[in-house]
């Protein structure tokens, strides 16, 4: 019997002592994987409590925090931005270890620095607007906008154009086609689609009060900005310079929940304004549109309020 109990005790012992050894290396391997999971890091700005918007960024807000260098914000502020926010406002609440960005914060950057925001294949280009193709001072930095231009195009409409009558007989006698007469006639095609916007007028921030009392003692029926900057492609900046120059430009605002884009919207010219089957077809996405906008409204009940007794 005493026997028993000593191989008993003992397979506890052994156990007890496989059970800490696989304990301490599966602490070892968890450890390892944190650091190889966490791997290079980098130092980010952030803000040492939970800050209001409108609360502006001093030195003893502001604070350091070093993270993961894959987990950091592809906008978050580094060291060396501290000196360019202090004195800042933030737009939004802020909170503590929260990575810092630009959008956080109410103060108004310059077009002189939109450069450190480009990357590489990226271009800024600027295009004039005004309260109708700018869509009435309305749009603002970050927005998504499809371009539309309308300008001229040559358009073939019969033969026989600035020749002579007496050429124009020689020629038919001869069996021959005279060369076509070609007429101006305007179109309209959507461009770019989906293109941001990098900054309105010299405004690539977020909203701060000092810009919205500038913008109060503005006239009422002109716009806020002249201009709209856009962030395009190689490409894509030599086309709107080229429409620019031949045409006029649009911009169409889009939903920031509508990123997709259509392999070819086509033309349109003046046939198309009044053929029944293109105007059949856009009424029935118009009321798809309008359908899925009442599905988004929330339930309202009406009802008499009660008689006071």
């Amino acid at each position: 019997m005493l026997s028993q109990q000593k191989g008993v005790l003992i397979l506890a012992v052994v156990m007890g002592v496989v059970a800490i050894i696989l304990v301490n290396t599966y602490a070892t391997r968890v450890r390892q994987e944190s650091r190889t999971a966490k791997g290079e890091m980098t130092t980010v700005l952030t803000v040492s409590r939970d800050i209001k918007q409108g609360m502006e960024l001093t030195g003893e807000i502001l604070a350091e925090i070093k993270v993961p260098k894959k987990w950091r914000n592809p906008n978050a502020l580094g060291p060396e931005d501290k000196e360019l926010v202090l004195g800042a406002r933030t737009a939004v609440p802020v909170f503590q270890d929260q990575q810092l960005t630009w959008a956080d914060l109410g103060r108004e950057q310059t077009v002189s620095g939109l450069a450190d925001t480009l990357k590489p294949g990226e271009r800024a280009l600027t295009i004039p607007v005004d309260p109708i193709t700018g869509i009435a001072g309305l749009l603002r930095p970050n927005d998504h906008v499809d371009v539309i231009a309308t300008f001229s195009v040559p358009g073939e409409v019969e033969s026989g154009f600035e020749l002579p009558k007496r050429t124009f007989n020689e020629l038919k006698k001869q069996g021959l086609e005279p060369p076509p007469r070609y007429s101006l006639k305007t179109v309209t095609v959507t461009l770019l689609q989906n293109v941001t916007i990098l900054a309105t007028g010299r405004r690539t921030g977020v909203d701060d009060e000092s810009w919205k009392i500038e913008e109060g003692r503005r006239n009422a029926n002109k716009s806020p900005y002249q201009n709209v900057t856009l962030l395009v492609g190689p490409k894509e900046a030599e086309i709107l310079v080229y429409a620019i120059r031949k045409g006029d430009l649009s911009l169409a605002l889009r939903s920031s929940e509508d990123l997709d884009t259509v392999a070819d919207f086509g033309k349109i010219v003046f046939t198309d304004l009044v053929a029944p089957d293109l105007r059949k077809v856009m009424q029935q996405q118009h009321n798809t549109i309008q359908k899925k906008r009442r599905e988004r409204r929330p339930e309202v009940i009406y009802g008499r309020p009660n008689k006071r007794q």
